[in-house]
């Protein structure tokens, strides 16, 4: 169990990669912006808050979506977040991508999300980035633009059963990019998938 004092400098460093300056940073189309989209319960807030700092750092915008906009505090951090918009209010003819955001409450509460499923073929059909970290690729699986796509996910096997149904090519690795589709294994590739994601949208 993760102490109270390893969660409060956890928490910390993760406050100043977010709010940190911009360093010298590739810029950007203006206006080049993507969704974040957060469980209503159980999110993995250190995965939030450490790929926003990333996308921040590279002048790209951050919208948070949920299924509601009620406040929810993280599972790993404990840091409460509340999201900008719901996802019946995303348009994605107006953002540059989509990732969606693991722990438990994505299996509990975006696994079946259809608005979320039809949110992300628009974004794949667009060409625009569509990315998945920890157990969030089993949405991408279910929202069928997995098939033949190389794409890794936390390994147990009802994850891996999921993206292989949905005739993934399952690669155990710790982050794989195919074409516009990103995904990762688990937050120790965090860094590596946070990267990714920055260099796919200001291409």
């Amino acid at each position: 169990m993760v102490s109270l004092r390893t969660r409060y400098f956890s928490a910390m460093i993760v406050l100043t990669l977010l709010f940190s300056g911009c360093g010298g940073a590739t810029a950007p189309s203006p206006g080049t912006k993507v969704v974040m989209v957060r469980a209503p319960q159980y999110c993995c807030d250190e995965e939030l808050f450490r790929i926003r700092a990333v996308l921040k750092e590279k002048n790209i915008g951050v919208i948070i979506a949920s299924t509601t906009l009620s406040e929810a505090v993280g599972e790993r951090l404990g840091v409460k977040i509340k999201p900008d918009i719901t996802i019946l209010e995303i348009d994605i003819s107006e953002l540059d991508g989509v990732v969606i955001g693991s722990g438990r409450g994505c299996k509990d509460f975006l696994w079946q999300d259809e608005n979320l499923r039809e949110i992300v073929k628009l974004a794949f059909a667009q060409n625009k980035l569509v990315a998945a970290g920890c157990n969030a690729p089993v949405v991408l699986a279910r929202a069928g633009v997995l098939k033949d796509r190389r794409a890794t996910v936390f390994p147990n096997t009802e994850n891996i059963r999921e993206l292989k149904s949905a005739g993934a090519v399952y690669v155990n690795e710790p982050s794989v990019v195919d074409g516009n589709i990103i995904t990762s294994r688990d937050l120790m590739a965090l860094k590596d998938f946070a990267k990714a994601i920055a260099e796919a949208v200001v291409r």
